[in-house]
């Protein structure tokens, strides 16, 4: 297993999984509803790599799990009631987070959030927030047993769904 950054000559196996995780989500009762081509997208992939964002963990070769890191609070969060108050540039924020069903149950998840975690310490955030659509149990659980706390439930805007209920999550660092 390696969990690293993506780069360009990966962007047709991220995308891949992205596929696949979309295909996945059809069959599963708790699903962030994402549509590929729409979110995520090839674009929208391809420039998450060129900025660096796209963590991904490798197992034999295919991609595993990733997700997208940004830094900066993102602009449908600044209406959360935060319970700690950081700038800009001490927040990561975690979108797009994924395991490929095949690898479910293997610690991947877990194994890629600690890599998410250790690279935000070392580029100086203090503390990383996400969302999950709600409800998505196993997402929640997944975040609890990876240190996250529950922070709020929102409803977000998002793009290609709507006004959506959401649920905050933060993890300090």
């Amino acid at each position: 297993m390696t969990i690293r950054f993506a780069t360009s000559t990966d962007l047709d196996r991220v995308c891949r999984f992205y596929e696949r995780v979309c295909d996945q989500q059809a069959q599963d009762q708790y699903t962030p509803k994402w549509t590929w081509g729409d979110y995520p997208s090839r674009a929208s992939l391809a420039q998450a790599i060129t900025d660096h964002q796209v963590i991904i963990n490798l197992v034999e070769d295919q991609v595993a799990g990733a997700g997208v890191v940004s830094v900066g609070e993102d602009p449908t969060y600044r209406d959360v009631p935060w319970p700690h108050k950081f700038t800009d540039e001490q927040i990561a924020v975690l979108h797009l987070f994924a395991v490929d069903k095949q690898f479910w149950g293997h610690g991947i998840a877990q194994q890629t959030l600690q890599a998410v975690f250790e690279w935000a310490r070392g580029n100086g955030q203090r503390v990383v927030h996400l969302d999950i659509i709600d409800p998505n149990l196993p997402a929640e659980k997944a975040y609890r047993k990876a240190g996250f706390q529950f922070v709020n439930d929102q409803l977000l805007n998002y793009s290609d769904l709507g006004p959506t209920p959401a649920k905050l999550f933060e993890h300090l660092l």
